[in-house]
């Protein structure tokens, strides 16, 4: 029974976090390394560009996620 309730518990936990921009763009930079192998260099460049683009605040979240 508590194998089922040790999951949760970190689930919700993780909910009471703030998410800030650099967190954000850590974890832009994360998924991006999930999908190395399936963009090209071009892509690479470009979905950086705009993880930088959101870092510095110049465009919002939903841009590099699309």
């Amino acid at each position: 029974m508590q194998l089922t309730r040790c999951p949760r518990r970190h689930a919700d936990g993780g909910l009471g976090v703030m998410g800030t921009r650099g967190k954000h763009t850590n974890v832009l930079q994360h998924l991006m390394g999930f999908l190395k192998n399936h963009l090209s260099s071009e892509d690479k460049q470009e979905l950086l560009g705009l993880i930088e683009d959101y870092r510095q605040g110049l465009v919002p979240l939903i841009v590099p996620l699309t």
